[in-house]
């Protein structure tokens, strides 16, 4: 039973990998064809931690992959430490992609993805799902984020787009 549990995880951690990249070389071409009309390609990156019902301590790096008038979507890798009150719990990796609404400084963000780690060698896996406000310049700087989810309903972050 656990081998097969290693062989899902392991499969869910490739789909998410070749998912990210492929975002990643989709905003590349994309990128190109953007310079010529300058409008700068944005990175992001922060701390985020949080607690109950669960605890999550993560360092993140996001990648805008799309942007419309009052939309932008990032595509987010992350490491730290998650788990869950009496469960799993362990250092490991994540995969997700974020949503913020809204022109200017304040934004609605929204999180979906997965985080997947181990617990005395045995593999887990954790879903990351939040909604929050985040503080973050059109032109960069300062990224401030509270937010509640599956991992924390008190979660706060902070860092610093580029």
């Amino acid at each position: 039973m656990k081998k097969l549990e290693k062989e899902t995880t392991s499969s869910i951690f490739k789909i998410i990998t070749f998912t990210i990249l492929m975002c990643l070389c989709i905003n590349i071409s994309a990128q190109t064809n953007s310079d010529m009309i300058s409008i700068p390609t944005k990175n992001n990156v922060y701390f985020d931690t949080g607690i109950f019902p669960g605890a999550h301590v993560f360092m993140n790096y996001e990648r805008k992959v799309h942007e419309s008038d009052n939309i932008s979507l990032y595509g987010r890798l992350g490491f730290g430490y998650a788990g869950m009150i009496m469960g799993d719990g362990g250092g490991g990796v994540l995969g997700a992609a974020t949503l913020l609404t809204g022109k200017g400084n304040s934004h609605m963000e929204f999180n979906l993805g997965i985080f997947s780690g181990k617990d005395n060698n045995d593999p887990f896996i954790l879903p990351l799902l939040d909604v929050g406000y985040r503080y973050q310049k059109p032109e960069g700087g300062l990224i401030i984020k509270v937010k509640a989810g599956v991992l924390g309903i008190f979660s706060v972050g902070l860092g610093y787009a580029f």
